[in-house]
């Protein structure tokens, strides 16, 4: 019943943005997932309305140079962009946006972004077991675990007179991917030891 409701939910999205004729990208849970915490028993926390009771959701475009973060540091700013890395944070969320709200929100949500983005482009969702201590700024959590969704393919045409709609949803086999989130002290050592590599190499020449 819950996922019924769901994808109703997500059908009278899609038609509402398709009447705007937006390029956007419908992102989200699948009919038949759930977000899972590490334990790959317990749902991840949400909330339908306060972004700081749900765990973070991050919609990121992956770069030409493919998954090249060390730890996936560079998509631990708000922009997404650091001088090590081509991928850009498209969006931010938690679970429980979106959901309805006469059901639980653990485990599930449904976001939307707009994009700018050309045809056969990358993406994957990050998805965390906690909180962003500070969801305005797009801060990722300091404690917990996080997981990656597979890849996605963008479809639709990133022109706005093409009302072009992508749907990304996470499914059940996805889960698999969850890791510590990085000390800040080690961050920091990867930063220190990009820009020594970055001296060595000037340098040289």
């Amino acid at each position: 019943m819950k996922k019924l409701v769901c994808a109703m939910g997500l059908a009278l999205m899609l038609s509402a943005f398709s009447a705007k004729g937006y390029p956007t990208i419908v992102w989200g849970t699948g009919p038949s997932a759930d977000l899972l915490q590490s334990d790959n028993a317990t749902l991840i926390t949400g909330n339908h309305t306060d972004s700081s009771l749900g765990g973070f959701l991050q919609l990121i475009f992956v770069g030409a140079n493919g998954l090249d973060a060390v730890n996936y540091t560079e998509w631990d700013t708000p922009t997404g962009l650091l001088s090590s890395g081509d991928d850009q944070i498209i969006g931010t969320s938690w679970v429980g946006e979106g959901t309805v709200m006469f059901l639980p929100p653990n485990g599930d949500f449904l976001a939307e972004n707009i994009h700018s983005m050309p045809i056969g482009s990358q993406f994957v969702i990050r998805f965390f077991e906690t909180a962003s201590p500070n969801f305005g700024s797009g801060l990722v959590p300091t404690s917990g675990n996080y997981g990656i969704s597979s890849t996605f393919l963008s479809t639709a045409d990133p022109d706005p007179a093409g009302e072009g709609i992508d749907q990304f949803m996470i499914s059940s086999s996805l889960f698999a991917n969850l890791g510590p989130i990085p000390e800040p002290g080690t961050v920091a050592l990867f930063g220190i030891g990009a820009v020594v590599l970055a001296l060595r190499k000037r340098l040289k020449k």
